[in-house]
């Protein structure tokens, strides 16, 4: 299994509400030129918050961590599984008050992305 790290493209940030929002992965060239099978993608992801919103009473569907760091910056409050687009997109509050100050942060000074881990259970070339 591969480790992955990509980062999330950020498409809008609510300062005052402290969210976040991006696409954690869609089936179209990535950065790296590579395209996610979001069929076979999907079901990992909606395990993997499932777990988090099971544990957490649904009050959380995934961690937000900053940078793949140990910093627990929030999580997600929303995960969207967009089948017509082959997408998902999420929506993460952040929580803890150096994060969202970055987050605030305009657009030309500040990170443009969400920073995404995991693994690959396959690759096909």
């Amino acid at each position: 299994m591969d480790d992955l790290k990509i980062f999330v493209p950020i498409t809008k940030i609510d300062a005052a509400q402290r969210l976040v929002y991006g696409v954690v992965t869609a089936e179209a060239p990535d950065v790296s030129g590579e395209v996610c099978d979001y069929a076979s993608t999907k079901p990992h992801y909606q395990k993997w918050s499932q777990a988090f919103a099971t544990t957490s009473g649904g009050k959380s569907f995934g961690n937000l961590r900053a940078m793949h760091g140990n910093i627990a910056a929030g999580k997600l409050v929303d995960i969207a599984f967009n089948d017509a687009q082959k997408r998902i997109e999420i929506c993460g509050k952040v929580v803890d008050d150096d994060e969202s100050r970055r987050a605030s942060i305009p657009a030309s000074r500040r990170a443009a992305a969400i920073s995404s881990a995991g693994r690959i259970p396959t690759r096909r070339r």
